[in-house]
């Protein structure tokens, strides 16, 4: 017999206390799925080539960034790998028009400059871009980093797995 005189299963487990475990684990499982895993992909670093951008920085600022630099994240004391290219160009910059427009100009190139750097790091992937000790980075992060004798704020404009 399944169930004994006393309602338990094989004589060991109440089919109550049996079924209010069943709903415990399963609860338990949608939770983990659903918010332990942090949409990470995987627990193990992967090879990525990540670009970042400004339209503007002072010319000065962008001439000390040198290939081999390292990045780091200034508000997290994080590096963010190596710099492999840099290429420094004419700033971008909206004004006006004498219509009115907004139209897209620059600067004085002697005075300000546009920057991509170029990068490569070992980082933990996931969904959306990386993951560096808990820290998540997509297209379009903004943030300060240090790289070489520089302090520039710009955006991540793009995340390639390698």
């Amino acid at each position: 017999m399944i169930i004994d005189q006393k309602g338990k299963l094989f004589g060991i487990i109440n089919i109550i206390d049996l079924l209010l475990i069943i709903v415990i684990l399963a609860v338990g499982v949608f939770a983990f799925v659903k918010l332990g895993s942090g949409n990470v992909i995987t627990n193990t670093n992967q090879k990525f080539i990540v670009k970042y951008y400004t339209e503007e920085v002072s010319t000065f600022c962008a001439n000390q960034v040198k290939v081999g630099d390292y990045v780091i994240d200034e508000a997290k004391n994080l590096s963010l790998g190596k710099v492999t290219d840099v290429k420094v160009g004419p700033s971008v910059f909206y004004a006006p028009n004498s219509n009115g427009e907004m139209v897209k100009t620059t600067k004085n190139q002697d005075d300000f400059s546009s920057i991509e750097i170029t990068t490569e790091m070992e980082a933990q992937p996931y969904t959306h871009g990386f993951k560096v000790e808990g820290n998540l980075y997509s297209v379009n992060h903004g943030f300060t980093i240090r790289a070489g004798l520089a302090k520039i704020y710009l955006r991540v404009s793009g995340i390639e797995a390698q």
